[in-house]
């Protein structure tokens, strides 16, 4: 049976295709400021721009964004390395009960 056809190309960004994937991750930036400050009032990471970009977007951070013709950006999810800072780690590790895993296993 053949594998059914996702309705959007999963494009993978990293340091060396960032800036020709510019305007992909500038529209992702634009939609993390609307989810989080639009819609769940996380009034914090408001920004005159529009774009809700943190620290943890930097060199080491991949993106897998979801791009569908004529819409652009409908998914997106951003992954750092586990030993590098990141969110949970260094923002949120009360949230992690039995601590925060330094490496996977």
């Amino acid at each position: 049976m053949p594998r059914p056809r996702l309705p959007f190309a999963v494009h993978v960004i990293d340091r060396y295709n960032r800036n020709d994937c510019a305007s992909e991750l500038e529209q992702h930036f634009r939609i993390r400021h609307d989810i989080y400050v639009g819609h769940r009032q996380w009034t914090d990471f408001a920004r005159p721009d529009g774009r809700e970009v943190n620290p943890f977007d930097n060199d080491d951070a991949i993106y897998l964004l979801g791009l569908e013709e004529g819409r652009g950006g409908v998914a997106g999810s951003r992954f750092v390395p586990i030993k590098k800072p990141n969110l949970f780690k260094n923002l949120f590790p009360h949230l992690a009960t039995d601590g925060v895993p330094e490496r996977v296993t």
